[in-house]
């Protein structure tokens, strides 16, 4: 995804140089942050973290951010967050088809 693009008036993206370590419950690592979702407002709505080759999308509410070890978590279970990725990956698809802007994974 080119750096701090611009979908359709309804989000942006900025790329993140420093890649952040995402952790779940029982501290297992499931990626990295490899961008940054922003609204048309400018608030911070989801971090799209890198995983096993797969772009996921977390919404920014659900994690909880130590920026003194610049790691971010989630209170899920791994099973929970298989299970969220496809969830969450289709409501954006439908939330993008009507504001006309499409996110490609």
């Amino acid at each position: 995804m080119p750096k701090n693009q611009e979908l359709g008036g309804a989000f942006f993206f900025f790329r993140v140089s420093a890649r952040s370590k995402v952790y779940i419950q029982g501290d297992l690592s499931i990626g990295t942050v490899d961008d940054l979702v922003f609204n048309e407002t400018g608030s911070l709505e989801y971090l799209i973290v890198a995983n096993e080759g797969k772009l996921v999308t977390v919404p920014w509410e659900a994690a909880k951010f130590n920026f003194e070890k610049q790691t971010a978590s989630l209170n899920i279970t791994q099973d929970q967050f298989k299970r969220v990725q496809l969830t969450i990956l289709q409501a954006i698809c439908r939330h993008s088809e009507n504001k006309g802007a499409y996110l490609e994974h």
